[in-house]
């Protein structure tokens, strides 16, 4: 019973120690961004980071955003389904381009999936 009490404790610990740390953080981030602009921003972040300011992007020869729509067929009772998704993609250049992380960001119309093809 003491050891559960013990590893309990330590894990409760840990998450205390991780919520203040991230506390710390999220109080720099608004300091930097108040007094650099967006390299103050972008020093809070991963080396890998793309900071993208409204239509504004900082991208360089190993990071990269890109923004799009994409098409997502669904098969279901043998009726095929098809969704258009909104979409914007962070990328970084190790030795190809790879997807860092990818937001689906709103349902497109397909108004907007034929206008996206021409």
């Amino acid at each position: 019973m003491r050891t559960l009490f013990c590893l309990l404790f330590a894990i409760l610990s840990l998450k205390a120690e991780r919520v203040s740390e991230l506390d710390v953080l999220w109080a720099e981030i608004p300091r930097s961004v108040r007094v650099g602009g967006v390299a103050g921003y972008k020093s809070t972040g991963h080396p890998g980071t793309v900071v993208i300011s409204g239509k504004k992007k900082t991208s360089d020869a190993a990071t990269t955003h890109k923004t799009g729509l994409f098409r997502y067929p669904s098969i279901s009772n043998g009726e095929t389904k098809t969704a258009s998704i909104h979409f914007v993609a962070f990328l970084v250049k190790s030795k190809k381009w790879l997807v860092l992380m990818e937001n689906q960001v709103s349902e497109g119309t397909q108004a907007e999936w034929d206008q996206h093809k021409k």
